[in-house]
């Protein structure tokens, strides 16, 4: 038995290499506890890898629009393969989302429509309130809010769907907190490890411990498919290859035990797809093309070409999701037969070290 998911607390076990890395990436990336898509494995834990290793995300990619057709296309046979009654859509007002919910209204019949209903929060409205006030409040007549408890009825008896994993197809935000702690030019410098030494060092004015951490993390750079020349593409890089299945399954961590698998299996992020991963790989350097504002161009673009609002263009990313659930639970990480654990002290890896 090993880890689906964790996060880096409930680590007591008698390995200071391990309690180190732990202490050190909960002040560099807080919570999160990575897992590695390559054959390179820098995470000193045991999980079993349940996203697709990307040395199989082969193939040419479609454009982005007749990715998001296809990807609506598959989330309507598997709603109505499901018997389910409702197909609910979590839309936090952001970018990604806001793709997705388009995409299901623009390629699902309308008699197939009738059965989504939308999750939200007044932060969603308040987001992109033209969009609400425009068009979903008239299209989409059942209506939940996020805020509400348990996070299992959303799923009693319909899919859910998300837009996690736009992040990890479309960049980092990282790259914003890059640009506040040593300056926009940085992301575009030939010496990545170097800006990244920065930033970890000004973010936890400790210079040894980011030079500990990238060292663990650089390998990655080996595996990746496009060259990685800065910053820009070191963090996409990492964000695609490392927190692909953290973030993947973090929302079940709001499930009941007795719901859990159930839920997984519910939930379909509408950017879980080798397609999106595809478009990924050969788009990349297109999702911040030269500043903070510029952050998933291609996205924005499209919404646009469906809504006609112009403005929308110069829309930046807000910290979306967190409005939507509260990150707030005892639960450590759950196994991979979907047990909530609340120690990571049995999951050790052996021969695992780190540059302390």
């Amino acid at each position: 038995m090993s880890l689906l998911f964790a996060r880096n607390w409930g680590y007591g076990g008698s390995s200071p290499e391990v309690a180190q890395f732990v202490a050190d990436s909960r002040r560099v990336i807080r919570a999160i506890l990575t897992v590695s898509r390559l054959n390179y494995r820098p995470e000193p834990f045991s999980f079993t890898l349940m996203a697709e290793r990307i040395a199989d995300v082969k193939g040419q990619s479609l454009d982005l629009s007749e990715v998001c057709e296809k990807r609506a296309c598959d989330l309507l046979s598997q709603f109505r393969d499901s018997g389910l009654t409702g197909l609910n859509v979590m839309w936090s007002g952001g970018i990604d989302s806001t793709l997705a919910i388009l995409s299901l209204l623009r390629y699902w019949p309308k008699e197939d429509q009738k059965a989504i209903g939308i999750v939200l929060t007044q932060e969603s409205i308040a987001e992109y309130p033209k969009l609400w006030y425009g068009t979903l409040r008239h299209r989409i007549k059942k209506i939940c809010h996020g805020a509400d408890k348990p996070y299992d009825q959303f799923m009693d008896d319909a899919l859910l769907v998300t837009g996690e994993l736009g992040d990890q197809c479309f960049g980092s935000d990282i790259i914003n907190e890059v640009i506040t702690m040593v300056g926009l030019d940085s992301l575009w410098a030939e010496d990545y490890r170097d800006t990244m030494i920065r930033k970890i060092t000004v973010q936890t004015g400790d210079k040894a411990l980011a030079g500990r951490f990238i060292s663990l993390f650089e390998p990655i750079v080996k595996e990746a498919p496009v060259p990685i020349r800065n910053a820009i593409d070191f963090l996409w890089w990492y964000n695609f290859s490392q927190k692909w299945q953290y973030v993947k399954y973090r929302c079940s961590i709001f499930s009941s035990q007795d719901r859990v698998e159930r839920n997984c299996q519910r939930t379909h992020h509408f950017y879980d797809s080798e397609d999106f991963q595809r478009w990924a790989i050969e788009h990349h350097e297109e999702n911040f093309p030269k500043d903070w504002q510029s952050y998933k161009d291609p996205a924005k673009k499209l919404i646009v070409s469906w809504t006609g609002d112009q403005a929308y263009m110069t829309k930046v990313k807000l910290q979306s999701l967190s409005a939507m659930m509260d990150y707030h639970d005892p639960a450590v990480g759950m196994t991979d037969d979907y047990r909530y654990v609340d120690s990571l002290d049995d999951f050790g890896r052996e021969g695992w070290a780190y540059g302390v």
